[in-house]
């Protein structure tokens, strides 16, 4: 079978719809089990776990307009760096 003849029947196979849906990712059948359709495994994320800029109403509530290191007498870095240690806010 020749290159264009192998091609032409994968064409063939894809429009007809044999073999099932190809689109969709699976994970490989590990220790005989069933391969797992992704597109069901992740859940799309709730509307709380937006991401992103905050929006202009929370601008004045957000760290870099309240500046709490300004308060503690610290520089920003410093400030981040402690706070990420554990140290008070």
């Amino acid at each position: 079978m020749s290159k264009s003849d192998w091609l032409r029947e994968q064409r063939e196979t894809k429009s007809s719809g044999g073999g099932g849906n190809q689109s969709v990712p699976t994970t490989g059948a590990v220790l005989g089990q069933e391969p797992v359709n992704m597109a069901r495994v992740q859940a799309p994320r709730p509307l709380e776990a937006k991401r992103g800029r905050p929006l202009d109403v929370d601008k004045a509530k957000t760290l870099m307009a309240t500046k709490p290191w300004v308060a503690a007498g610290l520089s920003r870095r410093t400030w981040y760096r402690r706070r990420a240690v554990g140290g008070s806010t």
